[in-house]
């Protein structure tokens, strides 16, 4: 079956004809796959000759970690190789691409698989690993995969998602309160019993006297009880009777 065939059947499709599309179909997935594959396999195999290296073909012992200057010459062999064979795969992937007003987009996509190539084998490298120590015909993109270093977060931006995120909860809980508001108190209440129990973990010492907790922002020790700050607990302290 061709696309003109089926077409002239106005693309009512005997099961044979739905075989066949779905033959189709799995072995240009197939080839799509051996094909990157495949170039990830030769930019490393290309790579390793360019640092003078003959490719392997079985792997040898545990090797140890490439040092700084290791590192920079390995990445620069990738680079250069890299470049040549990116000019090859845009120069045909341009003459594939029809002119269009997405065309350069559709380049981008299409060239994609040679840059996440490229990526890949870099953050091996710079991981410290021997390029010249993989079996090129042995590799899949798996084997290459690096453990990505957890990213620090400032305390200002921990600051900033606290602030944002106690408005939005503020949002809710205010939202609560039209449609229940027992509940709505029900949960400040357990917010700002977990909130002033945190601040005496955190170190913040408990007081007696009413204007130091207001004051302060330190929680108020009446009995065995706490009480969160509040400017209502002042102003009832204060307008007490002496």
């Amino acid at each position: 079956m061709n696309a003109v065939s089926i077409e002239s059947k106005g693309y009512v499709a005997a099961d044979s004809d739905v075989e066949h599309v779905a033959q189709t179909i799995i072995q240009a997935a197939q080839a799509h796959e051996a094909g990157r594959g495949n170039y990830l396999r030769m930019l490393i195999a290309t790579t390793q000759q360019a640092l003078g290296v003959e490719p392997r073909k079985r792997q040898s012992g545990k090797q140890p970690k490439l040092d700084e200057d290791g590192i920079a010459k390995q990445l620069n062999a990738l680079s250069d190789v890299h470049e040549r064979f990116y000019a090859v795969v845009t120069k045909v992937v341009s003459a594939a691409v029809p002119t269009g007003k997405d065309r350069a987009l559709e380049i981008n996509r299409k060239t994609n698989f040679a840059r996440t190539a490229m990526s890949v084998v870099r953050r091996w490298i710079k991981a410290g690993n021997d390029l010249t120590a993989l079996v090129p015909k042995a590799v899949t993109k798996a084997q290459l995969a690096v453990a990505a270093t957890p990213r620090a977060i400032s305390a200002q931006a921990l600051a900033t998602k606290a602030e944002r995120e106690s408005k939005s909860l503020m949002a809710t809980i205010l939202g609560l309160v039209d449609a229940d508001k027992g509940k709505a108190v029900e949960e400040l209440q357990l917010l700002l019993g977990q909130i002033t129990t945190q601040l005496v973990t955190l170190g913040v010492a408990a007081t007696k006297d009413a204007a130091a907790s207001y004051a302060e922002q330190r929680p108020l020790r009446i009995g065995k009880m706490l009480f969160a700050p509040t400017a209502t607990q002042v102003i009832e302290q204060r307008s007490r009777p002496s």
